[in-house]
């Protein structure tokens, strides 16, 4: 996770968050960048450091600070050079867990990114866990393999004809 590091008041009055250089590009443009040049899915090697390292963001998130992220995807995660470095950031959005790993505050709800989204995300009674997380997760190494938005067709019907 890209850290914290400092909140104060500007000269100004404006308030002013510092975090953690966290890397020079997302995720998602080094994946536009693959796709651009025709490169296909990304190594191996290198989708399974993403997964190694967003994973144990995601593990310090839900289970030390009982937050769920709630809009896991490519643009949300940081590169430091040749993947030196992957993070996990804008937690603008995060929601906080209950004992069962649930969003039980009737006064909060998922935002996240509708391709990312998980069914119950969806669905007006969903109730929303931490594996909401996990399934963006898995959408953002998908993502990784096919160079593409997840559900981009989601909305065509035409084939329904």
């Amino acid at each position: 996770l890209e850290g914290y590091r400092a909140f104060t008041e500007a000269n100004d009055g404006s308030m002013c968050l510092a975090m953690e250089y966290g890397g020079e590009k997302s995720l998602n443009d080094l994946i536009d960048e693959r796709s651009a040049k025709g490169l296909g899915a990304f190594p191996a090697a290198t989708i399974f450091k993403v997964a190694l390292s967003m994973a144990r963001g995601l593990k310090y998130l839900h289970n030390d600070k009982k937050l769920l992220h709630g809009d896991i995807k490519s643009s949300n995660v940081v590169i430091k050079g040749d993947f030196e470095a992957v993070k996990i950031c804008d937690v603008g959005v995060s929601l906080p867990l209950d004992e069962n790993m649930t969003v039980s505050d009737p006064e909060m709800y998922y935002i996240g990114t509708e391709p990312w989204k998980p069914k119950e995300a969806l669905e007006d009674d969903g109730v929303i866990t931490d594996k909401a997380d996990i399934f963006a997760f898995g959408l953002t190494l998908w993502e990784m393999m096919t160079l593409s938005v997840p559900h981009v067709n989601l909305g065509d019907d035409s084939d329904d004809e």
